[in-house]
């Protein structure tokens, strides 16, 4: 589980290893939720990857709030973070 499900830039400074965290942590889970799903327990692949998709959404909103892109689009490094963030909540199928 994420120690913060939503890093806010707007009120602190968020490190790199901090995102880098997040995106370990998200990739992990992903990795779980698909290898369980290969090994045909396809109810509990669905809730860890309802539980990703949850973090994700939450994220996304936030960091398109304008106060916050105000924040994150002059650094490069949460910039980055913000991509990635919303091209994998976007580009989810299935």
């Amino acid at each position: 589980m994420l120690e913060n499900e939503v890093s806010e830039f707007e009120k602190s400074v968020i490190t790199e290893s901090e995102m880098s965290e997040h995106v370990n942590y998200y990739y992990q889970r992903a990795s779980e939720g698909m290898s369980i799903l290969h090994n045909g327990d396809k109810a509990q692949a669905m809730k860890i990857l309802r539980e990703l998709n949850s973090n994700l959404e939450k994220e996304y909103k936030h960091y398109k709030l304008e106060r916050v892109e105000e924040v994150i689009d002059p650094y490069p490094a949460a910039s980055a973070y913000k991509g990635a963030i919303t091209e994998a909540y976007v580009q989810q199928s299935g």
